[in-house]
């Protein structure tokens, strides 16, 4: 059987906004005081544009292909609207799975790259999840083994201090859209970058 990676096309923040991201997980770790969070390593914060599931590597050239018609950079950076538990309703609830920057709906290109990817993928063929696109940054996952207790009162904290964690932050700028397959890891995934050489 071929050897299958967790595909999906992403966005990158640019260098100086990588900066701010990582010192907005820094403000987290310094609020998370029952060790809740494991935080997303810097070289691995990304946008989903689409995630198109397991696939070979005959698959990823199709879609390096369409991305590589598809790779103009985005004009415009994001801005986050809210840093939220992930799946978004999860607010305040006790057992989230992750912790996330959403950006607001003031960033059509990034819906609009979206849109394109996935007509292009399922005129190739591809078939796709049924996710609703929700344009988001992981920043830390929530440990398993930590109680529900201890989360709720890290979101409690977090909520109230949102206005001054996205104010210093800002708009969020993109490197040009990327290919990636990722295979789990201890600590993480581990992701590579697909080209059409690749």
């Amino acid at each position: 059987m071929a050897d299958l990676e967790r595909t999906f096309f992403a966005l990158v923040p640019r260098k100086a906004s990588l900066d701010k991201l990582a010192r907005l997980q820094s403000a987290l770790a310094e609020a998370d005081t029952e060790g809740v969070l494991r935080l997303v390593k810097r070289e691995n914060l990304h946008l989903t544009l689409l995630f198109l599931g397991n696939m070979d590597t005959k698959r990823q050239t199709t879609a390096a292909r369409i991305l590589s018609r598809q790779s103009a950079p985005l004009s415009h950076p994001a801005v986050p609207s809210a840093i939220i538990p992930f799946p978004p309703g999860n607010r305040g609830r006790q057992s989230p799975r992750s912790l996330s920057l959403m950006l607001g709906g003031d960033s059509p290109e990034i819906k609009i790259l979206h849109d394109s990817l996935e007509d292009a993928c399922k005129s190739a063929g591809f078939q796709l999840e049924q996710r609703k696109f929700r344009p988001h940054i992981t920043l830390a996952y929530m440990r398993k083994t930590a109680q529900a207790a201890h989360k709720k009162e890290f979101i409690r904290r977090i909520v109230e201090t949102e206005p001054r964690l996205l104010g210093e932050l800002g708009a969020v700028g993109w490197e040009p859209p990327v290919l990636y397959g990722s295979k789990p890891a201890k600590g993480g995934s581990i992701y590579r970058s697909i080209s059409i050489s690749s």
